[in-house]
C-alpha cells in the first residue's frame, strides 16, 4: 500500500513539474539556431520547444521574444503563444510590462502590453523606452521626453531634450536643446539631482556612470561626485567591479580594465572588450574572441568569430557561421547544426 502511494507521490510530482527548465519559467532555457529557424534547448543540449521562429530572445520574467511570420510575440516556457505574434517590433518585458511596436507606413507608434497580451498602454507615442522603477521614458509627437507610470499617466512632465530608462535610481536627460544642450540625472520625482553639464554620459552601473568631459571619458558617483577623473578615450560601463577603457588613438587603440578606484586591473592589450559576466568577459585579440578572467589571464583563449556575454553560466559563440553555447570553461555544450 505504501509503495502505491510513494509511487503515485511521485507521478503527481512529475505532472507538476514536468521538468527544471519549465519549473523555473525559461531560465533553463536557451535560443539556439537550428539550420535557418530558432528553437530553444537546455544546458544539456535537448530541445525542448522545437526551431520554428525566424528569430528568438533569452527568457525574460518567464517570457520570450519569438518571430513568427515577420511578426513578435511572447512564448512561454512550454513553447507555447502568452501573447499571440502581431507586433512590428517588440521589447523584453521590464516590471512586468513590454514596449511594442505598430508600423503605419514610415511612421512608428510604440506602447505598452502586460503578460496576457492586454494593450495597456496604447500606440501613442514616437520614441519609448523600458521601464525601472515603475516609470518609462515617452515622447509624443512635437513634444519634449517625459516619464510615465504603468498606468500610462505622466508622473514627470515631458520636459526633456533625451531621456532615458533608470537605473540606480536616476536618469540621465538632456536639457538645452539637442544640438547645444547638456546631460544631467534626475531621480524617480523628476528632480535634476546631478547638474546637467555635461556633453555625453552613461547610465548608472554599480553606482558610477561614466560621464564625458573635454573629449575624455571619468567616472561621477551617484551624488555627482567625480570619482575617477576624465583620462579615458572611451569607456564601458562598470560591471561586476570592472569597466573595460580604450586607450590610445583609433589606430593601435587597445582595451583594458579598471576597477573602482581607477587602477588598471587588466592592462589594455586586446582589439575589443565586452563588459563582465559571471567573472569573465569577451576580447578580441588577432580577429579571434576569446574571454579573460578578472586576474587578467585567459580563461577561454580567442578562437571564435564572435562572442557573447555569459548569461546563468553559458554564452553564446559563433564560428564559421554556425552557432553554439559554451560554459566558463569553453566546453562546447549545444552544438547547432
Amino acid at each position: 500500500m505504501k509503495t502505491r502511494y510513494l509511487i503515485a507521490g511521485v507521478v503527481a510530482f512529475v505532472l507538476a513539474v514536468p521538468s527544471v527548465a519549465l519549473a523555473a519559467g525559461g531560465d533553463q532555457l536557451y535560443p539556439l539556431k537550428q539550420g535557418d529557424k530558432w528553437g530553444y534547448v537546455d544546458k544539456t543540449g535537448k530541445t525542448l520547444i522545437s526551431p520554428a521562429y525566424e528569430k528568438a530572445k533569452m527568457f525574460r520574467e518567464g517570457l520570450a521574444r519569438a518571430k513568427l511570420g515577420g511578426k513578435w510575440g511572447y512564448l512561454n516556457a512550454e513553447g507555447q503563444w502568452a501573447v499571440k505574434p502581431q507586433f512590428d517590433n517588440a521589447a523584453d518585458f521590464r516590471e512586468g510590462l513590454a514596449r511594442v511596436c505598430e508600423h503605419k507606413g514610415l511612421a512608428r507608434r510604440y506602447g505598452y502590453v502586460n503578460t496576457t497580451g492586454q494593450l495597456v498602454i496604447g500606440y501613442q507615442y514616437e520614441r519609448a523606452g523600458n521601464f525601472a522603477e515603475g516609470l518609462a521614458p515617452v515622447k509624443s509627437e512635437d513634444k519634449p521626453w517625459g516619464y510615465i507610470d504603468k498606468t500610462g499617466q505622466m508622473v514627470i512632465q515631458p520636459q526633456f531634450d533625451k531621456a532615458h530608462t533608470f537605473s540606480d535610481k536616476l536618469a540621465r536627460v538632456k536639457v538645452g536643446g539637442l544640438l547645444g544642450g547638456k546631460y544631467g540625472y534626475i531621480d524617480t520625482k523628476g528632480k535634476m539631482v546631478i547638474k546637467p553639464v555635461y556633453d555625453k554620459c552613461r547610465d548608472f552601473g554599480d553606482a558610477l556612470a561614466a560621464v564625458e568631459v573635454n573629449g575624455k571619458w571619468g567616472f561621477i558617483n551617484t551624488r555627482g561626485e567625480m570619482t575617477l577623473k576624465p583620462q579615458y578615450d572611451r569607456v564601458g560601463d562598470f560591471s561586476e567591479g570592472l569597466a573595460r577603457v580604450r586607450v590610445g588613438s583609433m589606430l593601435g587603440a587597445k582595451y583594458g580594465y579598471i576597477d573602482k578606484s581607477g587602477k588598471m586591473a587588466i592592462n589594455p592589450r586586446f582589439d575589443d572588450a565586452q563588459p563582465f559576466r559571471d567573472g569573465l568577459a569577451a576580447v578580441k585579440t588577432d580577429g579571434d574572441w576569446g574571454y579573460v578572467q578578472k586576474d587578467g589571464s585567459m580563461a577561454i583563449k580567442p578562437m571564435f568569430d564572435k562572442a557573447g556575454e555569459f548569461h546563468r553560466g553559458l554564452a553564446m559563440v559563433n564560428n564559421h557561421g554556425k552557432w553554439t553555447w559554451i560554459d566558463t570553461h569553453g566546453k562546447d555544450m549545444l552544438q547547432s547544426s
